[in-house]
Formats: structure tokens, C-alpha cells, sequence
């Protein structure tokens, strides 16, 4: 999760995306295939030109307007919201559900379900963060998918519990194939990331990621008042008492977490000189690309104070009443056996000692 927060994954260079669009140059509306609209649109899109995008989009709508009908309502839905228009993007975002509920695990639900949250929250007078109040009272993102999936989150059911597991699937997906450093993204991660702090799983792997995503998003914002509340927001998840829970300051995971996306910007710079080298030379750069980034790239080895540290790394909650318990018993067992081996040693001196008045 740290590596998808600092953008440390597998992806085209925008060198791929400019070379996808200059591969179809050549061939005219007619001979555009349905597939070879998706992909120019697609490649439009991560170059950053939304217009282009959605009009290749409604083209190949125009063109074919029945076959891969839902990737064409899902990606137009995706490149309006991007492009700003949230209501717009949100009625395409509906019809793809319609079409195929299912499809890619459900993401499209939940990217349903954060269009209208910032949608509300926008209406509220709310621009960035959505939402600036106490994430454990007010529980941002993830209240708002419980309360739209009709469920209450005040409860930790099993139904709460499975719907937040998949509200962070849902997230990541957007954030891996859509925008990773985007601050609505990655303050929805944080929201669903500290419900389940709370009502699921206290640990110190998931408070570094509440605190690391609420981070990037700092890192990204570009107003220096929003740049202040996510990191309030970072804050909240580490415990103010340091000197009983060996947590880092997040001053120390915001330089960790420079250093991790240093490394993240690296790789991708090692991507894209591979696909320069791969254009400038003819090959087919997609079976280059995935046979040399089969793999999913990881933090783990590298030398990173709290990432790597075992003992911060895994869960070590406060002993519970009952494990308390056990300990006291245990420990009562231990100073009854000490007591009898202390009674017999003495009672066995007592012996010898009438015996050898005996004798």
C-alpha cells in the first residue's frame, strides 16, 4: 500500500502514451477500429488532454455505438470526471454499472460513490480537504459509503467490515489506473484506511498508512492552508504519546516518505528510458514492457527507519483484560511452584537433621 501512495508500481512512461497516439495518426475514422478508439482516448487521457479523450470517445460511440458499450460509458465517465464535470461524468459512471455491475471488482461502484461524495461535500462549501472535521468522529469518505450501501456506521458488522475492505480495493484501483497522487483519491484512502483503525484493525501498519496517504496529499496540495490540514489530518493517526508507543513523528514519515517517492520517480524514469529504447529501436514496447515489469515492485529490503523495522512494523496492542489475566494467573502458578521447591528444600534439611540425631 506505501508503494501506491508513493507511486512505486508498474506503468507507461507518457513517452508510450504519445507514441500510442502517433501509431494511429496514420489511419483514418473509417479504419478505427472500436479497440483502436479505446486506446487513443485512453492514451489522450494520461498525456492530460480531456478534450481529446472525450471526443475520441463519443467517436467511437458514434462509430460503434453498441460494441464495448460499457468501456466506452465507463472511460467517458472517467475522462469527464477528470475533467472536472462531476455530474456529467457521474450519469456515464451509472449507465457502465448498469451494463456490467461487476466489472473490474466493483470499482466503478465506488468511483460512483466518491463523485457523489465530492459532489456534496462541494455543495457543502467544501473544496480541499472534503472533509476538514475529526476523521474518527466524523469518519469522512467510509460514514458516507456505509450510509449510501445502507449501512450503519456506528455498527462493526460484518457487512460494515466487508464494504470497507472493498470501498480500499476500490480506491486503489482508481488510484493504480487512474490518478495515484490525486488528493481527493488519497484522502478517500485515509477515511476508509482510519474507519477501519478504529472499528476493524489498531495496528501500526494501517496508522502509517493513514498518516502517509493523508501526507502525499499535503505533499500535492498546492495551497498552503490545505497543505496544513492534511497534515493535522496525519497527525491524528500517530499517537501523541511517543514515549510509551514507539511510533515515529510524522516529520520523520515526511522525510521517509520523500525518500520513497524519490525511489518511485526513479523507476518510472528507468521506464521510461526502457521505452525510448524500445520505440527508437522498432520493438513491440507492450511484450517488452510486460516481460521486463512482470513483477510488482516493493519497498521491502530497503533501508528505511519505520517502513522496515520490525518491531514498528508489526501489531503489538496494549495487553487485553483477558490476556492480563492470563499473565496474573501464569505468573501466581510461577510463585506457587518457587514456594513448594522452596518448602520441600527445607522440609528434606528438617529430615536429614532428625536422622543424624538418630544416629
Amino acid at each position: 500500500m506505501i508503494e501506491l501512495i508513493a507511486g512505486y508500481f508498474n506503468r507507461h512512461s507518457l513517452e508510450y502514451y504519445k507514441w500510442k497516439v502517433n501509431q494511429f495518426s496514420d489511419k483514418t475514422k473509417v479504419t478505427l477500429t472500436a479497440e483502436d478508439y479505446d486506446n487513443l482516448a485512453v492514451a489522450y487521457e494520461k498525456l492530460g488532454r480531456h478534450d481529446k479523450a472525450i471526443e475520441t470517445i463519443n467517436s467511437k460511440i458514434e462509430q460503434f455505438p453498441d460494441e464495448g458499450r460499457y468501456r466506452s460509458e465507463a472511460n467517458l465517465g472517467t475522462f469527464l470526471i477528470h475533467d472536472g464535470q462531476y455530474e456529467a461524468g457521474l450519469q456515464h459512471i451509472e449507465r457502465a454499472i448498469e451494463i456490467n455491475p461487476n466489472a473490474h471488482f466493483g470499482r466503478e461502484v465506488y468511483q460512483q460513490l466518491l463523485v457523489e461524495y465530492v459532489i456534496e461535500r462541494r455543495a457543502a462549501g467544501a473544496t480541499l480537504p472534503l472533509n476538514v472535521e475529526s476523521t474518527e468522529k466524523n469518519g469522512g469518505f467510509a460514514r458516507f459509503v456505509l450510509k449510501q450501501r445502507n449501512l450503519a456506521p456506528e455498527k462493526n458488522s460484518n457487512d460494515s467490515i466487508g464494504e470497507i475492505e472493498s470501498a480500499i480495493q476500490g480506491v486503489q484501483g482508481m488510484m493504480r489506473f487512474g490518478n495515484f497522487d490525486s488528493p481527493i483519491l488519497l484522502e478517500a484512502l485515509g477515511d476508509l484506511y482510519y474507519y477501519k483503525l478504529h472499528h476493524i484493525d489498531d495496528t501500526r501498519p494501517v496508522r502509517l498508512i493513514i498518516a502517509k496517504a493523508y501526507l502525499k496529499a499535503s505533499l500535492e496540495a498546492e495551497e498552503e492552508t490545505v497543505q496544513e490540514q492534511y497534515l493535522s489530518k496525519a497527525k491524528s493517526a500517530i499517537p501523541t504519546n511517543r514515549a510509551a508507543y514507539p511510533y515515529p513523528s510524522v516529520e520523520e514519515l515526511k522525510l521517509e516518505l520523500e525518500d520513497q517517492i524519490a525511489l518511485a520517480t526513479q523507476h518510472q524514469a528507468d521506464i521510461e528510458a526502457n521505452e525510448i529504447n524500445w520505440i527508437t529501436n522498432g520493438e513491440n514496447v507492450d511484450e517488452k514492457f510486460f516481460t521486463e515489469y512482470a513483477g510488482t515492485p516493493e519497498f521491502a529490503g530497503t533501508e528505511f527507519p519505520y517502513y522496515t523495522n520490525p518491531y514498528l512494523a508489526s501489531p503489538s496492542p496494549e495487553p487485553s483484560f483477558t490476556q492480563a489475566a492470563k499473565f496474573g494467573i501464569m505468573g501466581a502458578i510461577f510463585v506457587l511452584i518457587a514456594l513448594g521447591l522452596w518448602q520441600y528444600r527445607h522440609w528434606n534439611e528438617d529430615l536429614e537433621e532428625v536422622e543424624q540425631e538418630r544416629s
